[in-house]
C-alpha cells in the first residue's frame, strides 16, 4: 500500500524526517519497502501483513505512528452541519437478501451534485499513490477508501431501475458490463448489488458500466457496506479481478467505519461537488444490518509481561502504549482487562497484547542475550553427525560434485515413475497444497532425477551432483532419516590431453569407497542385490559390518525414459544415520616396508555374475601377509569374449616387511592363484 508523508500529518504530528519515519515503522513491524520523492511530498510504500487490515488506510498507519512517537492521534474531523444540506425526498429502498454475505449496508441519495474535475490537492494525493483522477465524485470514493480503509461506491441514481437496491446472489446466466469495459459472466456463488431488473455491481469488487458516474449525473446513490471476506475473495479469484476494494474486503473492514466513511464522503461532496446555485439535497440515511461487532476483553498479567519479554517495562509505559493504540483498560492491581478497539480484530489472547507492547517499546531496546534453556539429550546435535557430514561434503566437492537442494514433498506420479506403487507405505500430507506435494518422499531418487532432467533440457548433460536430504518411512509413527543421494551422468572432463569416456558403474562405486576411506570405515561391502529402481546386474547393496546402509547402481532404462533421460544415470543412496555409527577418526601409524615390492598382473575370463568382492576375497586367501594391494585395471566385454562373460585384469602387489622377496616365491603364489581360479570359478586364463 502507498501513502504520503503529508497526508499522514493530517492525523498525527510528525517531527521526524520521512527516512526516520520509515525506519521506525519498519522496526515496529510495518515494513516500508520504498520511499520516493513526489513533488513537495514523500511517498511511502508499506508491506501490510494479512492480519492487520487496519494498516490499509492512512488513518491506520497514522494511529501506529502516534503510538511509536508518543504524539496524539487526531481522529477524523467532520464539518457537516444541517444548514449545509436540504432534505431529499427521492425514494430509495434497500433490501438485503443474503444477510451472511452482507452484514451491513449504508446508502443515501444525494441530489444536485456538480460533476467536475477534483481540486488539485486531491488529484495530487491520488496520483502520488498510483490512482488516476477521474471526476470529483469517483475521486472522493477513492480518497475515502485510502484515508479510512473503507471502500465506497457511487451509482448514478437515475439509472437504478425501480429505485431499489437488492443485495443478493447472482442468478445462473446473469452477466454484467463492468467499469473496466469487460463483460463478465456471473454465477450463484457471487454476491451482487442489483436493482429491480439486473445486477448493477459485483459486490465488493467492481461497479457496473450501466450506472457509472458521468458528466451528466446530477443525483447519486452513495454506498458503504460490509461484505463477507470469503465471498469476496472467491468472487475475485473466479473473475481474476482484484481491486483496491476487494483487497480490503477480503481482509475484513471495520464494521464501525462503514457509516463513518460515508459521512466523510458526504463532507467532501459538500466541499468540492456543490452546485453553483442552490444546495445539495441529502436523503435520510438508510443503515441496514449490524452496527458494530463487540470485541472480547483480554486479561493481561503485568508481571508476566516482564517475565515473558525478559526486560523490565514500567506499567505506566505499558498503559501509554495500549491507550495510544486505541485499547481501553480496566486496571485491577497487576491484572488488567484490556478491550481492543473494533479495528483490531487480530487481538485474541494475552500474547497478542505482549507482542504489541514489545514492538512499540522497540525491539532494538532489548538486550542482545541468548535465551536460557535446559539441555535435553534428544535435542543435542550429534557432533559425530556434523563431522561425518563435513567430511563427506569436502570429499564430494574435491571430486568435482555440485550440491543440489530439492523439496521433501513429492507427488504420487513422481514416486510411481521410479516403480514405487505401495501408497500405504508412504507418509501422506493431510492438507497438501497440490498433487505434486502430496507425500513426504521415501527416497531421494525422483527429486534428483527431476534435477537431472531439467539440466538435460538446458544442454547440461555431464553431471556430478549430490543432495543431503531426508526421507520418510511409515512405521508406527513416521520416521525421518537423513540420507545422501549421489548421481553421475555423462562424461567426466579429465583434462585436454585425455580421451573423454562415459561415467560407469565403477566410477560411482569408487566415489562411495572414497567416502568410506575418508570416514575411516574399513569394513564396507558391496553385495549384489536387486532394487526396484536399479538395473538388474548393476545393483549393489552397500553394507558395513553386515549392517545395510544403502544401494548403488545404474537406474533402470524404463525409469530414465519416464523422466525424458537418454543417457545412463548412476545412482547411490546412503543412510547417514547408520554410517555415523561406524565412523572413526582414529588414526593408526602403519610402518612402511623398507623392502621393494613386486607387481604381477593376472588376466582371465569369468561369468558375468561373478563380482569384484568375490574375487577380492579369493585373492586375499593366498598369502595375505604378502599381498598388500589388489587392483582391477581392466574390464573388457565384446569381440572374442563370449556372451555372458567378461575379461578381467587384476594387478597384485607383493611386499614383505621383513625381507626382499624373490621372483620364484611370488611366481609360486601366482601359479596357485591361477589354478584356483580355474577350479573355483571355471575361469579361462589369458
Amino acid at each position: 500500500m502507498k501513502l504520503t508523508y503529508n497526508w499522514l500529518k493530517d492525523f498525527v504530528e510528525i517531527k521526524i524526517s520521512p527516512q526516520e519515519l520509515a525506519d521506525k515503522l519498519t522496526m515496529a513491524g510495518l515494513e516500508v519497502v520504498s520511499l520516493e520523492k513526489f513533488e513537495d511530498d514523500w511517498v511511502l510504500e508499506v508491506e501490510v501483513t494479512t492480519n492487520r487490515p487496519d494498516w490499509l488506510s492512512v488513518m491506520g498507519v497514522a494511529r501506529e505512528i502516534s503510538a511509536i512517537t508518543g504524539r496524539k492521534f487526531k481522529p477524523l474531523s467532520l464539518k457537516l452541519k444541517p444548514k449545509d444540506f436540504s432534505i431529499s425526498k427521492l425514494p430509495l429502498e434497500i433490501k438485503i437478501e443474503d444477510k451472511k454475505g452482507c452484514l451491513r449496508y449504508v446508502g443515501r441519495v444525494i441530489e444536485n451534485v456538480k460533476i467536475n474535475p477534483s481540486p488539485s490537492w486531491m488529484q495530487k494525493r491520488l496520483m502520488a499513490v498510483g490512482l488516476r483522477p477521474i471526476n470529483n465524485i469517483v475521486d472522493i470514493t477513492n480518497y475515502c477508501l485510502l484515508e479510512t480503509g473503507q471502500p465506497l461506491h457511487a451509482f448514478d441514481y437515475e439509472k437504478i431501475e425501480g429505485r431499489i437496491i437488492i443485495v443478493r446472489r447472482a442468478r445462473e446466466g446473469e452477466t454484467i458490463f463492468t467499469l473496466d469495459g469487460e463483460m463478465r459472466k456471473l454465477d450463484p456463488s457471487m454476491l451482487v448489488i442489483a436493482d429491480k431488473e439486473k445486477p448493477i455491481a459485483i459486490a465488493g469488487v467492481m461497479g457496473g458500466k450501466d450506472t457509472e458516474i458521468s458528466a451528466s449525473t446530477r443525483t447519486i446513490l452513495l454506498e458503504s457496506a460490509y461484505f463477507d471476506p470469503l465471498t469476496i475473495r472467491k468472487t475475485s479469484q473466479k473473475l481474476a479481478l482484484t481491486t483496491e476494494s476487494s483487497y480490503r474486503f477480503e481482509r475484513k473492514v471495520n464494521l464501525a467505519t462503514v457509516l463513518e466513511a460515508s459521512l466523510r464522503a458526504l463532507d467532501l461532496i459538500k466541499e468540492i461537488a456543490h452546485p453553483q446555485e442552490g444546495k445539495i439535497l441529502v436523503s435520510k440515511i438508510k443503515d441496514i444490518g449490524r452496527k458494530e461487532k463487540k470485541s472480547k476483553s483480554v486479561s493481561l498479567d503485568i508481571q508476566r509481561i516482564n517475565r515473558f519479554l525478559g526486560k523490565e517495562i514500567s506499567s505506566s509505559e505499558i498503559e501509554k502504549i495500549l491507550k495510544n493504540l486505541g485499547f481501553s483498560l480496566k486496571k485491577k492491581k497487576d491484572l488488567w482487562e484490556v478491550n481492543p478497539p473494533p479495528f483490531r480484530q487480530d487481538i485474541e489472547i494475552e500474547e497478542d497484547l505482549i507482542e504489541e507492547i514489545a514492538r512499540i517499546h522497540g525491539y532494538d531496546k532489548f538486550p542482545l542475550t541468548l535465551p536460557e534453556y535446559k539441555k535435553i539429550p534428544s535435542l543435542i546435535i550429534d557432533e559425530s553427525f556434523k563431522e561425518v557430514k563435513k567430511i563427506i561434503y569436502e570429499t564430494l566437492l574435491s571430486l568435482g560434485f555440485n550440491e543440489v537442494i530439492t523439496y521433501s514433498l513429492i507427488g504420487k506420479n513422481s514416486l510411481e515413475k521410479v516403480n514405487l506403487f505401495e501408497e500405504k507405505e508412504w507418509v501422506k500430507i493431510s492438507n497438501p497444497l497440490s498433487k505434486e506435494q502430496e507425500f513426504l518422499r521415501p527416497t531421494l531418487l525422483p527429486s534428483l532425477l527431476e534435477v537431472i532432467s531439467y539440466n538435460f533440457k538446458h544442454q547440461l548433460e555431464d553431471l556430478k551432483i549430490f543432495e543431503w536430504g531426508k526421507i520418510y518411512l511409515k512405521k508406527d509413527l513416521p520416521k525421518e532419516i537423513p540420507y545422501l543421494g549421489i548421481c553421475l551422468s555423462g562424461e567426466p572432463f579429465l583434462g585436454w590431453l585425455k580421451k573423454r569416456e562415459k561415467f560407469s558403474f565403477y566410477d560411482l562405486k569408487g566415489v562411495v569407497e572414497k567416502i568410506f576411506e575418508q570416514l575411516g570405515i574399513e569394513d564396507g561391502d558391496f553385495l549384489k542385490k536387486e532394487c526396484l529402481y536399479l538395473e538388474s546386474g548393476y545393483s549393489l547393496e552397500v553394507k558395513i559390518k553386515d549392517s545395510f546402509v544403502g544401494f548403488l547402481g545404474r537406474v533402470k532404462e524404463e525409469i530414465q525414459k519416464r523422466f525424458d533421460l537418454e543417457k545412463e544415470i548412476f545412482w547411490a543412496e546412503l543412510d547417514l544415520e547408520k554410517i555415523v555409527q561406524f565412523f572413526s577418526l582414529d588414526k593408526k601409524y602403519k610402518k612402511f616396508s623398507r623392502f621393494p615390492f613386486i607387481l604381477r598382473d593376472i588376466s582371465f575370463i569369468v561369468d558375468e555374475e561373478i563380482t569384484y568382492q568375490e574375487l577380492e576375497g579369493f585373492f586375499k586367501e593366498f598369502s595375505p601377509s604378502l599381498i598388500k594391494e589388489i587392483k582391477i585395471i581392466d574390464i573388457y566385454r565384446g569381440e572374442n569374449i563370449p556372451l555372458g562373460k567378461k575379461s578381467l585384469t587384476f594387478s597384485l602387489k607383493f611386499q614383505s616387511e621383513e625381507r626382499t622377496l624373490q621372483d620364484e616365491e611370488v611366481e609360486e603364489i601366482v601359479h596357485k592363484i591361477r589354478q584356483a581360479l580355474v577350479e573355483r570359478f571355471s575361469a579361462k586364463l589369458r
